[in-house]
Protein backbone atom coordinates (compact mmCIF):
# COMPACT_ATOMS: atom_id res chain seq x y z
CA UNK A 1 0.00 0.00 0.00
CA UNK A 2 1.41 3.24 -1.07
CA UNK A 3 0.65 7.01 0.51
CA UNK A 4 -0.10 8.52 -2.22
CA UNK A 5 -0.25 12.67 -2.43
CA UNK A 6 -2.84 13.81 -5.44
CA UNK A 7 -2.54 17.09 -6.51
CA UNK A 8 -5.58 18.36 -8.23
CA UNK A 9 -7.51 15.99 -6.40
CA UNK A 10 -11.08 17.77 -7.08
CA UNK A 11 -10.62 18.03 -10.92
CA UNK A 12 -12.14 15.79 -13.18
CA UNK A 13 -9.09 13.16 -13.92
CA UNK A 14 -8.34 13.56 -10.08
CA UNK A 15 -11.52 12.91 -8.72
CA UNK A 16 -11.37 9.89 -10.81
CA UNK A 17 -7.38 8.87 -9.56
CA UNK A 18 -8.79 9.17 -6.12
CA UNK A 19 -11.21 6.73 -6.29
CA UNK A 20 -9.04 3.81 -8.06
CA UNK A 21 -6.52 4.69 -5.79
CA UNK A 22 -8.82 4.34 -2.90
CA UNK A 23 -10.20 1.31 -4.45
CA UNK A 24 -7.18 -0.47 -4.36
CA UNK A 25 -6.77 0.01 -0.89
CA UNK A 26 -3.72 2.81 -1.18
CA UNK A 27 -3.95 6.00 1.84
CA UNK A 28 -4.94 9.19 -0.38
CA UNK A 29 -3.75 12.59 0.45
CA UNK A 30 -5.98 15.16 -1.33
CA UNK A 31 -4.60 18.43 -2.84
CA UNK A 32 -6.35 21.46 -4.25
CA UNK A 33 -6.91 25.07 -4.63
CA UNK A 34 -10.40 24.21 -4.01
CA UNK A 35 -12.93 21.65 -3.42
CA UNK A 36 -15.65 20.46 -5.68
CA UNK A 37 -18.93 18.24 -5.82
CA UNK A 38 -17.49 16.18 -8.29
CA UNK A 39 -14.86 14.43 -6.24
CA UNK A 40 -17.36 13.48 -3.46
CA UNK A 41 -20.16 12.12 -5.94
CA UNK A 42 -17.56 10.18 -7.98
CA UNK A 43 -15.63 8.10 -4.83
CA UNK A 44 -19.15 8.17 -3.41
CA UNK A 45 -20.91 6.43 -6.04
CA UNK A 46 -18.15 3.48 -5.87
CA UNK A 47 -16.99 3.40 -2.56
CA UNK A 48 -19.72 5.06 -0.54
CA UNK A 49 -19.87 8.56 1.26
CA UNK A 50 -17.51 7.23 4.32
CA UNK A 51 -14.95 6.62 1.79
CA UNK A 52 -14.76 10.55 0.46
CA UNK A 53 -11.21 12.23 1.33
CA UNK A 54 -10.83 15.45 3.07
CA UNK A 55 -9.48 17.84 0.90
CA UNK A 56 -6.24 19.84 1.79
CA UNK A 57 -6.46 23.45 0.32
CA UNK A 58 -2.96 23.81 -0.69
CA UNK A 59 -1.49 26.07 -3.94
CA UNK A 60 1.36 23.18 -4.97
CA UNK A 61 3.74 26.49 -5.35
CA UNK A 62 3.11 26.75 -1.01
CA UNK A 63 6.24 24.92 -0.78
CA UNK A 64 6.40 24.70 2.97
CA UNK A 65 2.54 23.77 3.07
CA UNK A 66 3.16 21.34 0.72
CA UNK A 67 6.26 19.79 2.61
CA UNK A 68 4.92 20.21 5.88
CA UNK A 69 2.00 18.04 4.60
CA UNK A 70 3.87 15.41 2.83
CA UNK A 71 5.96 15.29 5.97
CA UNK A 72 2.63 14.87 8.12
CA UNK A 73 1.37 11.77 6.29
CA UNK A 74 4.24 10.35 5.03
CA UNK A 75 3.96 10.57 1.46
CA UNK A 76 5.86 7.97 -0.44
CA UNK A 77 4.15 8.55 -4.22
CA UNK A 78 2.63 11.83 -5.95
CA UNK A 79 0.32 11.87 -8.39
CA UNK A 80 0.64 15.58 -10.20
CA UNK A 81 -2.39 16.52 -11.89
CA UNK A 82 -2.95 20.47 -10.93
CA UNK A 83 -2.97 22.99 -13.95
CA UNK A 84 -4.81 25.34 -16.01
CA UNK A 85 -6.62 24.10 -18.39
CA UNK A 86 -6.03 25.57 -22.91
CA UNK A 87 -8.67 28.63 -22.01
CA UNK A 88 -7.03 29.93 -18.41
CA UNK A 89 -3.79 29.97 -20.27
CA UNK A 90 -4.06 31.81 -23.10
CA UNK A 91 -6.55 34.44 -21.07
CA UNK A 92 -3.32 34.67 -18.35
CA UNK A 93 -0.23 33.30 -19.98
CA UNK A 94 1.76 34.24 -16.86
CA UNK A 95 -0.60 33.09 -14.67
CA UNK A 96 -0.65 29.66 -16.71
CA UNK A 97 3.27 29.83 -16.61
CA UNK A 98 2.97 29.92 -12.34
CA UNK A 99 0.55 27.75 -12.41
CA UNK A 100 1.81 24.94 -15.18
CA UNK A 101 5.38 25.10 -15.17
CA UNK A 102 6.46 27.24 -11.75
CA UNK A 103 3.51 25.02 -9.89
CA UNK A 104 5.09 21.26 -11.54
CA UNK A 105 8.75 22.47 -11.09
CA UNK A 106 7.68 22.91 -7.07
CA UNK A 107 6.22 19.58 -7.04
CA UNK A 108 9.09 17.92 -8.90
CA UNK A 109 11.36 19.76 -6.09
CA UNK A 110 9.11 18.07 -3.06
CA UNK A 111 9.76 14.94 -4.51
CA UNK A 112 13.23 15.23 -4.60
CA UNK A 113 13.42 16.79 -0.71
CA UNK A 114 11.62 14.01 0.65
CA UNK A 115 13.42 11.86 -2.18
CA UNK A 116 10.17 9.86 -3.25
CA UNK A 117 10.72 7.49 -5.97
CA UNK A 118 7.40 6.80 -7.51
CA UNK A 119 6.04 10.08 -9.50
CA UNK A 120 3.53 10.15 -11.87
CA UNK A 121 2.50 13.82 -13.62
CA UNK A 122 0.52 14.93 -16.64
CA UNK A 123 1.57 15.98 -19.95
CA UNK A 124 -0.66 16.50 -22.54
CA UNK A 125 -0.27 15.50 -26.41
CA UNK A 126 -1.01 18.70 -27.64
CA UNK A 127 2.87 19.11 -26.96
CA UNK A 128 3.06 17.47 -31.01
CA UNK A 129 0.53 20.49 -32.22
CA UNK A 130 -3.48 20.16 -33.11
CA UNK A 131 -2.94 18.35 -36.51
CA UNK A 132 -3.61 14.97 -37.76
CA UNK A 133 -0.51 12.84 -38.21
CA UNK A 134 -0.41 10.67 -40.81
CA UNK A 135 2.38 8.66 -39.56
CA UNK A 136 2.89 7.56 -36.23
CA UNK A 137 4.39 9.78 -33.72
CA UNK A 138 6.80 8.08 -31.04
CA UNK A 139 7.40 8.96 -27.61
CA UNK A 140 10.58 11.08 -28.76
CA UNK A 141 8.86 12.46 -31.75
CA UNK A 142 9.78 16.65 -31.93
CA UNK A 143 7.14 18.69 -30.11
CA UNK A 144 5.57 21.21 -31.77
CA UNK A 145 3.42 23.78 -29.32
CA UNK A 146 0.69 25.79 -30.56
CA UNK A 147 -0.68 27.68 -27.79
CA UNK A 148 0.24 28.46 -24.12
CA UNK A 149 -0.85 25.16 -22.14
CA UNK A 150 0.99 22.91 -24.77
CA UNK A 151 4.16 24.94 -24.22
CA UNK A 152 4.19 24.96 -20.70
CA UNK A 153 3.62 21.14 -20.78
CA UNK A 154 6.48 20.93 -23.36
CA UNK A 155 8.83 22.81 -20.84
CA UNK A 156 7.30 20.60 -18.07
CA UNK A 157 8.71 17.33 -19.43
CA UNK A 158 12.29 19.19 -20.28
CA UNK A 159 11.88 19.30 -16.78
CA UNK A 160 11.03 16.14 -15.90
CA UNK A 161 14.48 15.21 -18.03
CA UNK A 162 16.51 17.63 -15.82
CA UNK A 163 15.55 16.74 -12.49
CA UNK A 164 16.38 13.30 -13.43
CA UNK A 165 19.71 14.09 -14.89
CA UNK A 166 20.68 16.29 -12.47
CA UNK A 167 19.13 15.08 -8.79
CA UNK A 168 18.09 11.46 -9.93
CA UNK A 169 14.66 12.30 -9.47
CA UNK A 170 12.48 9.58 -11.26
CA UNK A 171 9.18 9.98 -13.09
CA UNK A 172 6.67 9.16 -15.47
CA UNK A 173 4.81 11.83 -17.23
CA UNK A 174 1.81 10.12 -19.23
CA UNK A 175 0.10 12.57 -22.22
CA UNK A 176 -3.28 12.37 -21.79
CA UNK A 177 -5.29 12.23 -24.93
CA UNK A 178 -8.83 13.71 -24.93
CA UNK A 179 -10.37 12.60 -21.73
CA UNK A 180 -14.35 12.67 -21.89
CA UNK A 181 -16.45 11.12 -19.01
CA UNK A 182 -19.32 11.79 -16.39
CA UNK A 183 -18.46 15.97 -15.15
CA UNK A 184 -16.36 16.68 -17.80
CA UNK A 185 -17.21 20.65 -18.64
CA UNK A 186 -14.11 22.66 -18.94
CA UNK A 187 -11.39 23.17 -20.90
CA UNK A 188 -10.54 23.19 -25.24
CA UNK A 189 -13.24 19.98 -24.66
CA UNK A 190 -15.71 21.64 -22.81
CA UNK A 191 -18.06 21.13 -25.99
CA UNK A 192 -18.21 17.25 -24.65
CA UNK A 193 -20.43 18.25 -21.24
CA UNK A 194 -23.20 19.19 -24.42
CA UNK A 195 -22.58 16.43 -26.50
CA UNK A 196 -23.00 13.83 -23.58
CA UNK A 197 -25.04 15.20 -20.71
CA UNK A 198 -27.70 17.13 -22.57
CA UNK A 199 -28.68 13.81 -23.96
CA UNK A 200 -28.05 12.37 -21.17
CA UNK A 201 -30.83 14.76 -19.29
CA UNK A 202 -33.12 13.70 -22.02
CA UNK A 203 -32.46 17.35 -23.87
CA UNK A 204 -31.42 17.58 -27.39
CA UNK A 205 -27.63 19.06 -28.40
CA UNK A 206 -26.31 21.33 -30.99
CA UNK A 207 -21.80 21.04 -30.77
CA UNK A 208 -19.69 23.63 -31.62
CA UNK A 209 -16.59 22.56 -32.96
CA UNK A 210 -17.14 21.10 -35.98
CA UNK A 211 -16.70 17.26 -37.09
CA UNK A 212 -12.84 17.04 -35.95
CA UNK A 213 -11.15 13.82 -35.34
CA UNK A 214 -10.68 13.23 -32.06
CA UNK A 215 -8.32 10.93 -30.02
CA UNK A 216 -11.69 9.78 -27.16
CA UNK A 217 -10.58 8.29 -24.27
CA UNK A 218 -12.48 7.52 -21.28
CA UNK A 219 -11.46 8.89 -17.92
CA UNK A 220 -11.23 5.24 -16.48
CA UNK A 221 -8.60 4.03 -19.30
CA UNK A 222 -6.84 7.16 -18.60
CA UNK A 223 -6.80 7.33 -14.55
CA UNK A 224 -5.66 3.68 -14.84
CA UNK A 225 -2.83 4.31 -16.72
CA UNK A 226 -1.96 6.92 -13.92
CA UNK A 227 -2.89 4.15 -11.04
CA UNK A 228 -0.01 1.65 -12.62
CA UNK A 229 2.41 4.70 -13.07
CA UNK A 230 1.87 6.07 -9.72
CA UNK A 231 2.82 2.69 -8.30
CA UNK A 232 5.39 1.11 -10.94
CA UNK A 233 8.87 0.97 -10.07
CA UNK A 234 10.84 3.52 -12.55
CA UNK A 235 14.56 3.98 -13.05
CA UNK A 236 14.79 7.09 -15.01
CA UNK A 237 12.50 9.82 -16.56
CA UNK A 238 10.05 8.26 -19.34
CA UNK A 239 7.41 9.67 -20.99
CA UNK A 240 4.41 7.96 -22.46
CA UNK A 241 1.74 9.31 -25.09
CA UNK A 242 -1.86 8.06 -24.99
CA UNK A 243 -3.19 7.45 -28.33
CA UNK A 244 -6.68 7.28 -27.43
CA UNK A 245 -9.65 6.31 -30.24
CA UNK A 246 -9.51 8.52 -33.48
CA UNK A 247 -12.87 9.14 -34.55
CA UNK A 248 -15.11 12.07 -35.90
CA UNK A 249 -17.42 14.01 -33.58
CA UNK A 250 -20.15 13.06 -36.19
CA UNK A 251 -19.87 9.13 -35.54
CA UNK A 252 -20.06 10.29 -32.08
CA UNK A 253 -23.32 11.97 -32.45
CA UNK A 254 -24.59 9.11 -34.97
CA UNK A 255 -23.86 6.64 -32.17
CA UNK A 256 -26.34 8.38 -29.57
CA UNK A 257 -28.71 9.52 -32.09
CA UNK A 258 -28.77 5.42 -32.33
CA UNK A 259 -29.56 5.23 -28.22
CA UNK A 260 -31.30 8.33 -28.37
CA UNK A 261 -33.73 8.29 -31.43
CA UNK A 262 -36.19 10.64 -30.52
CA UNK A 263 -33.12 13.61 -29.93
CA UNK A 264 -31.14 15.82 -32.18
CA UNK A 265 -27.79 15.91 -31.95
CA UNK A 266 -25.96 18.25 -34.55
CA UNK A 267 -22.48 18.80 -35.05
CA UNK A 268 -21.86 22.71 -36.30
CA UNK A 269 -18.92 25.37 -36.96
CA UNK A 270 -16.10 24.84 -38.31
CA UNK A 271 -13.93 21.59 -37.45
CA UNK A 272 -10.70 22.57 -34.41
CA UNK A 273 -8.86 19.48 -34.97
CA UNK A 274 -6.79 17.46 -32.17
CA UNK A 275 -3.44 15.84 -32.41
CA UNK A 276 -3.78 12.04 -33.51
CA UNK A 277 -1.50 9.06 -34.46
CA UNK A 278 0.46 8.82 -31.21
CA UNK A 279 2.00 5.62 -30.80
CA UNK A 280 1.27 3.85 -27.02
CA UNK A 281 2.97 0.86 -27.29
CA UNK A 282 5.82 1.74 -25.15
CA UNK A 283 2.81 2.78 -22.37
CA UNK A 284 1.24 -0.47 -23.41
CA UNK A 285 3.90 -2.77 -22.72
CA UNK A 286 6.49 -1.01 -19.96
CA UNK A 287 3.27 -0.51 -17.47
CA UNK A 288 0.93 -3.75 -18.68
CA UNK A 289 -1.96 -1.02 -19.08
CA UNK A 290 -4.21 -1.04 -22.46
CA UNK A 291 -7.88 0.85 -22.95
CA UNK A 292 -11.17 -1.22 -22.03
CA UNK A 293 -13.11 1.24 -23.30
CA UNK A 294 -14.29 1.91 -27.02
CA UNK A 295 -15.76 5.54 -27.73
CA UNK A 296 -19.09 3.64 -28.01
CA UNK A 297 -18.70 2.13 -24.52
CA UNK A 298 -17.46 4.96 -23.57
CA UNK A 299 -20.31 7.07 -24.16
CA UNK A 300 -22.77 4.93 -23.09
CA UNK A 301 -21.52 4.58 -19.39
CA UNK A 302 -21.23 8.90 -19.54
CA UNK A 303 -24.80 8.94 -20.91
CA UNK A 304 -26.02 6.53 -18.22
CA UNK A 305 -24.41 8.54 -15.38
CA UNK A 306 -25.76 11.75 -16.47
CA UNK A 307 -29.40 9.88 -16.87
CA UNK A 308 -29.15 8.48 -13.23
CA UNK A 309 -28.94 12.50 -12.09
CA UNK A 310 -32.68 12.48 -13.71
CA UNK A 311 -33.79 9.22 -12.52
CA UNK A 312 -33.95 8.17 -15.88
CA UNK A 313 -33.40 4.23 -17.07
CA UNK A 314 -30.17 2.83 -18.11
CA UNK A 315 -29.62 2.90 -21.72
CA UNK A 316 -28.39 -0.75 -23.16
CA UNK A 317 -25.46 -0.69 -26.09
CA UNK A 318 -27.25 -1.40 -29.45
CA UNK A 319 -26.91 -5.42 -30.30
CA UNK A 320 -25.09 -4.29 -33.45
CA UNK A 321 -22.09 -2.85 -31.45
CA UNK A 322 -21.67 -5.70 -28.62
Amino acid sequence: MSRVLVTGGCGFLGSYLVRDLLRDGHQVTVVDVHESDLLATVVGDALGPDAVPPVHVVDVNDVAAMSRLCKRERIDAIAHLAGLLTGPCAEGPTNGAQVNMVGTSAVFQLANQFEIEHLAWASSISVFGHAASTQPLGDSAPHSPDNFYALYHSTNEGQARLFHETFGQPSIGLRVAFGYGYGRARGRGSWVADLLARPGRGESAQVGGGNALVPWSYVDDIVSAFAAAVTAPVDGCRIYSMRGEPRTKQEAADFIQRLLPDLSVTIVGDAAGYPTGMDESNLRRDLGWKPRYSMEAGILATINRYRLDRRLPPLEMPAAIR
